[in-house]
Order: C-alpha cells, then sequence, then structure tokens
C-alpha cells in the first residue's frame, strides 16, 4: 500500500458519505462528521446569485441549550471561546444563533465547508465543560501516564503538512528525536479503519513536508475493534505503533 492508495482512499470515503436534499434553491448537506451524540452534522446552504450561506441552521445552538449551555448566557469564559472558534474559522453568526461561513463567487467550496465543520465542532465541544457531567478522553488518558512518570510533553501541537496545518496529540523531545503523537480510540471497527486512515494522512502529509518528526500512533486496544489492516496502516505509515495495553513501551519511548 503507497501513500496514494491512502489518500485515494480516504477522499473517495468522504466523496462517498455526503448526501443532499434540495428544498427550491437551498439545499441541506448531510456530512460524515459527526457531534458528540454520534449523530451526523448538516449543513444547510443558502443559495443566491452571488454567494454561498453554510449554516448549521442553529443545531450547534440547540444542542447546547437542550445539554444545559446557553452559548449568550452570563459565562464569559463560553462566549470568548465562541468568538474565538468563530474568528479562528472566519465564521460568524447568521440569523443570531446559526454558525456560518460566507462563500463569495469563485471562492474555495471546500475550504469554507472545512472551515465550517472546524467551527461547528469545536463549539460543540463546549459541552465537555459542563462540571457536573465530566468527560475523559483517551487523550487524556495518555496525558495522565505522562503527567504521573514527570515526561515533559506540549498538547495539541500544530505541525504544518504539504497542504494543510495539522493538530497533533502531544510532543516531545527526547534523545534528539522530535516525536508527534496521534492517539487513536473508539469502539467501531468500521471507524478504527477511518481514523486509521486519517492519521495515515496527517503522517504523510507532514512528511513530505518535513523529515525531522518521529511520528507515533498510540491506540487504545482494551477494545476489540483493531483489525489487522487497521493497525498494519498505522504501522507503514507511523515510525512507530504502540499500544495502550503496554503502557511500559510508551514510557520507554520517552524516558
Amino acid at each position: 500500500m503507497d501513500c496514494n492508495i491512502v489518500i485515494n482512499e480516504y477522499l473517495s470515503w468522504l466523496k462517498g458519505n455526503f448526501s443532499m436534499q434540495s428544498f427550491g434553491n437551498d439545499c441541506i448537506i448531510t456530512t460524515p462528521f459527526l457531534d458528540p451524540n454520534g449523530d451526523s452534522i448538516e449543513i444547510k446552504a443558502i443559495i443566491d446569485s452571488d454567494q454561498v450561506v453554510l449554516t448549521d441552521d442553529g443545531e450547534t445552538y440547540d444542542y447546547l441549550f437542550l445539554s444545559g449551555i446557553d452559548l449568550f448566557g452570563k459565562s464569559n469564559i463560553r462566549r470568548n471561546n465562541l468568538e474565538l472558534s468563530l474568528h479562528k474559522n472566519n465564521a460568524f453568526l447568521y440569523n443570531q444563533n446559526e454558525i456560518a461561513v460566507r462563500v463569495d463567487k469563485g471562492e474555495d467550496f471546500g475550504n469554507a465547508m472545512n472551515r465550517l465543520i472546524r467551527a461547528i465542532t469545536s463549539i460543540q465541544h463546549l459541552i465537555y465543560t459542563i462540571k457536573e457531567v465530566p468527560f475523559r478522553t483517551f487523550k487524556d488518558e495518555v496525558a495522565d501516564l505522562f503527567f504521573k512518570n514527570k515526561v515533559e510533553c506540549i498538547t495539541d501541537y500544530i505541525v504544518q503538512g504539504k497542504t494543510a496545518e495539522h493538530k497533533l496529540d502531544f510532543y516531545i523531545e527526547r534523545n534528539n528525536k522530535k516525536i508527534v503523537f496521534k492517539t487513536l480510540s473508539t469502539e467501531s471497527g468500521p471507524y478504527a479503519k477511518r481514523i486509521a486512515k486519517e492519521a495515515a494522512f496527517i503522517f504523510i502529509d507532514i512528511g513530505i513536508k518535513n523529515q525531522m518528526f518521529y511520528k507515533v500512533s498510540v491506540i487504545d486496544d482494551t477494545k476489540d475493534v483493531w483489525t489487522p489492516e487497521s493497525t498494519h496502516i498505522l504501522s507503514e505509515y507511523s515510525n512507530r505503533l504502540l499500544k495502550w495495553t503496554n503502557q511500559n513501551e510508551i514510557i520507554n519511548l520517552v524516558a
């Protein structure tokens, strides 16, 4: 399996998992990207002669509000997070409570869609700020492992690839190695294959731009979802594939 096959499979998967319903001049686009409840994110496209406005149709606001989070309430922290997510993705509020991006004639539609998805998922993750419902990810568990073993690391480390910037979960310098980590966890076999391909794409894209990084995948193998095909993809395009059930191997790498 070479780089082109991995990239083409990922792009084919993306193409095959979008669907659309038209309503007059407008349409609803169902994407393969999921909200924290595991439901598909839907985008409304409002089309006129000069531009297209892509919006979440207020779904993010409604989802958070019904979960006890008012984006426009008294919390300055949540409001600041909202404004930061909008600013970083060149998005805005449409009809007061819809997350949206504008696509003028001649602009890249795919880039605009990507910016909107990033803004939506970033804002939806405010659900995890509810103190009464703590949420811990596999990434948090790996971070705890590093902390307990006094391993200094940078989280959410940004690396420039050939086609885009990528956020890696951890960055650690050890023994003249610049190590970047991607943590992967799921309870679904098909989704495990998907995120393995996504990680492979990120590592390929980084490697084309810069060979200085030692790329490590860490999988949560406490879930019986990792097929030989999925782990082979990660082994092929990572410098190292590590398993959570062998934490000593993880620490030995960064000791």
